[in-house]
């Protein structure tokens, strides 16, 4: 379920799909509202949710405002799973709440030091209650890791 306005795309020949947008059967208002985060959808707009080509993703709908707006879970998945299929081979998997960040950089070698890799792991304090401009949190996910390819 998508709360916001959504363009209607077709791909391109080659390109690989992600989801089908359809039509709620209504627009959720006090006066029609089923639950917290759906209402039943009807026929397929024959449209996509997200279409993706050679190196970058489109989205149908602004999906990453509306988890800043909305933080329905389901809208974080599926960029972070979009995200993930257009990567070949991240250098970087961190698993575990969204409120720790991690940089990976490659140092050139120095007279001090041969070349190396340097793994920055930050955790930052999340934002409590959720507020429209505060930042992700971990939605109650346990801490995990990281790994390195």
């Amino acid at each position: 379920m998508f709360y916001n306005r959504a363009h209607l795309v077709s791909p391109l020949e080659g390109a690989k799909v992600h989801g089908e947008l359809r039509r709620a059967l209504f627009d959720r208002t006090w006066e029609h509202l089923t639950s917290h985060a759906q209402a039943p959808v009807g026929e397929s707009l024959e449209s996509l949710l997200v279409v993706a080509g050679e190196g970058i993703l489109y989205f149908a709908v602004p999906l990453f405002g509306a988890y800043r707006d909305h933080d329905y879970w389901v809208y974080r998945e599926v960029a972070i799973n979009t995200i993930r299929d257009l990567l070949l081979r991240p250098l970087l998997k961190l698993s575990g709440p969204g409120w720790v960040e991690a940089t990976l950089h490659d140092q050139p070698a120095s007279d001090d030091h041969p070349e190396r890799r340097i793994l920055q792991s930050l955790p930052t304090i999340p934002a409590a209650p959720r507020s429209r401009y505060s930042t992700w949190t971990s939605h109650g996910r346990p801490p995990g890791s990281a790994s390195m390819s």
